[in-house]
């Protein structure tokens, strides 16, 4: 069975469409774990009416936690052999559950990562293994494609992974606002046995929902990104050397961490709220880290837009900065 875990927060508006397409799924052995993490809206009453319609829905109420500990709270509850985690806002491809079940099942794997529909301000912009990637990887060789798993993002995060409950020994960190995904992750792959897989499935099989603002961060994860990051990007250098026993190509892992950085930037002028007085606080922050300066001396391999803005960023032109972040913004409106 697939214990499919969807924390709910505020979430009425698209909550329907998301549980029904885990209801409507090919794959009949599921049960459906809706964490209600103390919304304040319609979403309670939606959870508890689903129960009522389905046997396969369980709710669970409690106190407002974060995403982290609602997860946390659903594998607890779980009672099925296998994983899924869903966010509210997404829903699933007909076939997900059953793709990724058998997947798992007929090549043992320890872990199933899925390609995805990401729905970018309305438009679908797909996002799947490449060929080299579909087939199954053993841990004890999973160094050779860890880095390019990583480098495009589909390390980071949960809802396009089918997980073995027995495998989940730690889990998500309740105490950090960013990058919990992926140090989740991470702890998992480094449970498996070096003869365990990594399997994909290279369809796009689960639909991300993004718009504009959905991942802005709040002042107070703009404070604590800086540290968090360097956190993160440390923990994944010693899972490639420690777990994986690779070096060599850790430029990769530190491109990543700029990329963010970047990407804060750019984002950041999307935000009215956000003046130069607030975007030059934050880029300072950024530039004038002595860690980041040290790993963004050799970094070439970004797309050619942030690759621009990081030579302006290494040499700390935070005006420069915040005249281009608005010259891409508006060269994308035209777009």
């Amino acid at each position: 069975m697939i214990s499919i875990i969807i924390p709910v927060y505020n979430c009425a508006e698209n909550l329907e469409r998301c549980v029904k397409s885990i209801l409507n799924q090919s794959e009949k052995d599921i049960e459906l774990i809706l964490v209600n993490d103390g919304s304040t809206d319609a979403s309670p009453e939606m959870c508890d009416n689903f129960a009522k319609e389905n046997s396969k829905v369980k709710v669970i109420h409690q106190e407002n936690g974060g995403v982290s500990k609602a997860r946390n709270t659903g594998i607890e509850a779980a009672q099925g052999e296998y994983i899924q985690f869903v966010d509210s806002d997404d829903y699933l491809e007909a076939d997900m559950c059953k793709t990724m079940k058998n997947i798992m099942e007929a090549q043992k794997a320890g872990l199933v990562i899925a390609g995805f529909h990401h729905w970018y301000l309305g438009k679908d912009v797909i996002k799947c293994p490449n060929e080299n990637l579909i087939s199954p990887t053993e841990m004890k060789t999973f160094g050779d494609v860890f880095l390019e798993l990583y480098q495009k993002g589909f390390l980071n995060m949960p809802w396009n992974k089918l997980y073995r409950r027995e495998k989940i020994k730690d889990l998500f960190p309740e105490n950090l606002s960013l990058g919990e995904d992926l140090l989740f992750n991470l702890s998992y792959l480094s449970r498996l046995k070096p003869e365990e897989k990594v399997s994909f499935a290279s369809a796009p099989l689960y639909n991300y929902i993004q718009e504009r603002g959905k991942t802005n961060l709040s002042a107070q994860k703009r404070e604590n990104k800086l540290q968090i990051a360097k956190q993160i990007c440390q923990t994944t250098e010693d899972f490639y050397h420690k777990i994986l026993n690779q070096t060599g190509k850790e430029e990769i892992i530190h491109s990543r961490m700029i990329s963010e950085f970047l990407c804060d930037l750019t984002e950041s002028v999307y935000d009215k709220t956000i003046t130069y007085k607030n975007f030059s606080q934050l880029a300072t922050q950024y530039t004038s880290d002595t860690y980041t300066k040290a790993i963004n001396k050799n970094i070439t391999n970004l797309p050619p837009d942030l690759n621009l803005l990081n030579k302006f960023f290494k040499k700390g032109n935070i005006r420069i900065l915040w005249y281009l972040c608005h010259l891409r913004k508006f060269f994308l409106s035209l777009l």
